[in-house]
């Protein structure tokens, strides 16, 4: 270990592998084995992916998707505590438990200070959620025990999308690294009269919406889109001022993010943390704020960013 942020991993990783030794041992489990060896592959990816050789860690990942392709991976049994417990604690430490939750994003934002820390706001945010934890254990009075379970318990309702950021996040380094961003533009220029600057906005905005819904991040699709079309066919081509338009079209592709399954971060573990009847609930919520935003987008990026 070299690094802080490597010990953040290693912390999280450590935590996925009990996870899986949780699955491993629960009895009632329709689907034990496979929910615990996908844990137990993650885990040790996270923890000791830097130790892995490359081949190994590829086939692991491949290992991941493949028991996520047959279903492989379900809740255990682990419940929540009752609701008369949950509704007499409530009563017994207000809002207290808040403190707690306040943690993470001071020490996320605090580390930002720290220059010679490398993914300083990243460590922060690790360390934020580890010391949030004990807090939490101080001021309910409860046990390290019960923080890993209820984890556990966390982590099996998110399931497989779990993994879907960083895999996303990925595969936005290869198609840029792939040379995807000229392939589009040359598709873009086709169908959509790009030398109109209405036009270039529209494909612009409308790529980052599509491709976010395709890739699930926004960040990702940035760096492709803007590269195929932004630069080209609205900075260079119309004039466009890079400062305002680059940025609003990235808020454009969060207007897809706000649509997609794919950003599962977002719009699909809320859904399975609050336990909806309806995992589409939040997206279709989304939906009706996505498309107006969408719209009042490409106004602003013409009428502001030239």
């Amino acid at each position: 270990m070299s690094t802080p942020m490597e010990y953040i991993y290693l912390a999280i990783g450590l935590f996925i592998i009990y996870s899986a030794f949780a699955n491993f041992r629960d009895e009632g489990h329709k689907k034990a084995a496979s929910s615990g060896l996908f844990w137990l592959a993650l885990g040790v990816l996270l923890a000791f992916g830097g130790l892995i050789p490359p081949l190994i860690s590829g086939l692991l990942v491949a290992f991941l998707a493949v028991i996520c392709a047959v279903g492989g991976i379900v809740p255990g049994t682990a419940k929540e505590v009752d609701v008369e417990y949950r509704q007499k604690e409530v009563r017994r430490l207000g809002s207290r438990p808040l403190l707690a939750v306040l943690i993470i994003p001071i020490f996320a934002f605090g580390f930002t200070l720290f220059e010679g820390i490398a993914n300083a706001p990243l460590v922060g945010l690790g360390v934020g959620a580890i010391l949030a934890g004990l807090a939490s254990i101080a001021m309910t009075n409860d046990n390290f025990g019960s923080l890993l379970k209820e984890g556990r318990r966390i982590n099996d309702s998110v399931g497989w999308a779990m993994i879907l950021p960083p895999f996303l996040a990925a595969l936005g380094a290869i198609f840029d690294a792939a040379g995807v961003g000229p392939v589009i533009a040359d598709l873009v220029s086709v169908v959509l009269p790009v030398d109109h600057i209405m036009g270039a906005i529209f494909a612009y905005a409308l790529g980052m919406a599509v491709f976010t819904i395709i890739m699930g991040n926004a960040f990702a699709a940035f760096a492709v889109i803007t590269t195929g079309i932004g630069i080209p066919l609205v900075i260079v081509a119309h004039g466009a001022d890079p400062n305002i338009i680059a940025p609003m079209a990235m808020t454009a592709g969060y207007c897809g993010t706000l649509t997609t399954i794919m950003a599962a971060n977002f719009n699909i573990v809320p859904a399975a943390l609050l336990e909806l009847d309806d995992q589409w609930r939040v997206i279709k919520e989304q939906l009706q704020v996505a498309i107006p935003l969408f719209i009042v987008h490409l106004g602003l990026m013409y009428f502001f960013a030239f």
